[in-house]
């Protein structure tokens, strides 16, 4: 991944960051004929695949000092997420006495994934501060394909309010 952070002028400061992970898969599952009982047939399971998952995450924050110990923060920002997935499984039952290869199995059956998701979010969190006392709002609008295809682009509008006392 990389990130970036700048601070054009004192009070503003913005930042990103981008990341991918690849994760690979393969593997291998035997239970010989007989294994867990007398008349067991034995099965045989290949699996391979990958996933690949990408980020990508920017803000600006602005903070300005106000009158009477006041300060105002600002901070905007964007979301992104993706994930695809592409797998396939192969499996054999019946396999022949004292083999492990799936090209002895008297049955064999497939199967493939492929799935791709992604999410966004966009948000805006004002803040005001005073000594101790934090007083937070927002609104944040997050969609994707992960929400169903009656989201689309509009995606769900979430807004927050918090108040804290910091001992």
């Amino acid at each position: 991944g990389a990130s970036l952070n700048w601070t054009p002028i004192d009070r503003l400061t913005a930042s990103a960051n981008a990341g991918i992970a690849i994760h690979q898969r393969h593997d291998e599952s035997l239970h010989p004929a007989g294994f867990r009982t007398l008349g067991d047939s034995g099965r045989v399971e290949l699996g391979q695949g990958m996933a690949v998952n990408n980020t990508f995450n920017a803000q600006l924050r602005y903070t300005l000092p106000l009158r009477l110990g006041v300060t105002f923060n600002v901070a905007s920002g964007f979301n992104y997420m993706s994930r695809s997935i592409d797998d396939l499984v192969a499996q054999g039952t019946g396999l022949a006495e004292g083999s492990n290869s799936i090209r002895t199995a008297t049955a064999t059956r497939s199967s493939s994934n492929t799935d791709v998701l992604s999410s966004y979010g966009w948000y805006v969190e004002p803040q005001f501060q005073y000594r101790r006392f934090h007083l937070s709002t927002g609104l944040r609008l997050d969609g994707g394909s992960n929400y169903g295809d009656n989201v689309g682009l509009t995606g769900v509008l979430l807004p927050k309010i918090g108040a804290s006392w910091l001992v």
